[in-house]
């Protein structure tokens, strides 16, 4: 059976059997996918992507309508780690065009190739007029390089500031919210947030999610990118 088999009769949530994703149908139409805490791994995401993602996004959209198909997927502490799996679900989704406006992949050992596959999800994503609102990717195996990519990604793609309204973001957010705190392999976090606004990212820090940022902003960070950066909780 197809993860989103949504009908009058089943519950509004739903895991299957195994180790495989829970969805959910919110009230407001959006879907939710959560693999949370399941010791995935790169060999079990790509054969997802292969073997059910497809179906399961369609059967979302004709649920939910073409046009009004907002997702959330949540794949948090997991063991992904490069783009053998994260590449081809991110190119299901849009291939789909579903508009995932959340994605969370905090506590994952994702590095840097993963980071070059979710930058360019974030870029194609902007084009199509479906951007990526809130990334989280605290707890993480990247460098300087992959955090780089991420942010430019967001300033090249033309699709922030945004000027959308959303059911799964709050409507004051217009940039990319970006949690990279406790990137392992970053050492100086302010260098990284330097050449990234050499390059022409326009990026706020603050300390909360909810800060004003300035209008401009393509990339909102915690400003706990800058202290706990290095390490891995």
């Amino acid at each position: 059976s197809s993860l989103f088999v949504l009908a009058p009769n089943l519950p509004p949530t739903s895991k299957m059997p195994g180790n495989e994703p829970a969805w959910s149908l919110r009230p407001d139409g959006s879907g939710v996918v959560e693999w949370v805490d399941s010791q995935v791994t790169d060999a079990q995401l790509l054969e997802f992507s292969k073997t059910r993602m497809p179906n399961a996004l369609a059967a979302l959209k004709a649920q939910v309508g073409d046009d009004a198909c907002e997702c959330i997927l949540d794949l948090s502490k997991n063991q992904l780690t490069g783009a053998t799996g994260l590449a081809p679900i991110l190119a299901s989704i849009r291939q789909q065009k579903v508009h995932v406006t959340v994605l969370k992949l905090f506590r994952n050992p994702i590095n840097d190739q993963g980071a070059q596959a979710l930058a360019k999800h974030v870029r194609e994503a902007g084009k199509m007029k479906m951007p990526l609102m809130e990334l989280h990717l605290s707890d993480n195996g990247l460098g300087p390089e992959g955090c780089l990519a991420l942010m430019q990604a967001a300033q090249d793609c033309g699709a922030y500031p945004a000027q959308l309204k959303l059911r799964t973001v709050h409507y004051k957010r217009k940039c990319l919210w970006l949690r990279l705190e406790r990137s392992a392999l970053v050492a100086d976090p302010s260098a990284v947030l330097d050449a990234a606004r050499a390059a022409g990212c326009a990026l706020s820090v603050t300390d909360g999610k909810d800060d004003p940022v300035d209008p401009q902003a393509c990339v909102h960070l915690h400003f706990s990118f800058l202290q706990f950066s290095g390490t891995v909780a």
